[in-house]
């Protein structure tokens, strides 16, 4: 790392955690990190109805696996604003994944998706502020373009469920 890239990302760290830059903030306006956790990491487990078949079992049983780590990961993470980790967005991808195939009407499905691409909205703004700063936490152009494949896929996946007038069986 370049010393200016440190001293960047030093800037950057210092702007975020400054007690003065929240002075001067309206106090309705979050600081960076403060905001609330998106609803995509406050998920809980669900449990399969009595009378089941043995694909909704399992169907509950790997949703409940991908919010054990989603919860898991984001705890790790320590901080609130990490949602731009690698492990991160490809476990809230899985959980997206595995809700889906629980999810039978297409209004769920599609405020799960607008859920999903607003979280990946925000884990590449994280990204582009971070490079930005020099490349600060590691970050770099391939994690960038990672997060906008993400978006762009899941937006794309939007717009075919939209077009989808039904419900699922």
């Amino acid at each position: 790392m370049t010393t200016h890239s440190f001293r960047a990302g030093l800037l950057l760290l210092t702007v975020l955690v400054s007690p003065t830059s929240a002075q001067r903030r309206p106090p309705e306006t979050p600081r960076v990190g403060q905001e609330p956790l998106p609803a995509l990491l406050e998920r809980t487990s669900r449990k399969a109805a009595g009378d089941a078949d043995e694909l909704q079992k399992l169907l509950v049983e790997r949703y409940n696996e991908a919010v054990k780590e989603v919860a898991n990961l984001n705890r790790l993470a320590g901080i609130r604003t990490a949602r731009n980790d690698a492990s991160l967005v490809d476990a809230v991808r899985r959980l997206v994944e595995a809700e889906m195939d629980l999810t039978s009407k297409r209004e769920d499905r599609l405020t799960l998706l607008k859920e999903y691409i607003e979280f990946l909205k925000r884990a590449e703004q994280q990204t582009e502020l971070m490079l930005r700063a020099g490349g600060a936490g590691g970050m770099t152009e391939s994690d960038l373009s990672r997060l906008r494949y993400a978006r762009l896929s899941a937006e794309i996946r939007l717009l075919r469920t939209k077009r989808d007038k039904a419900d699922k069986p």
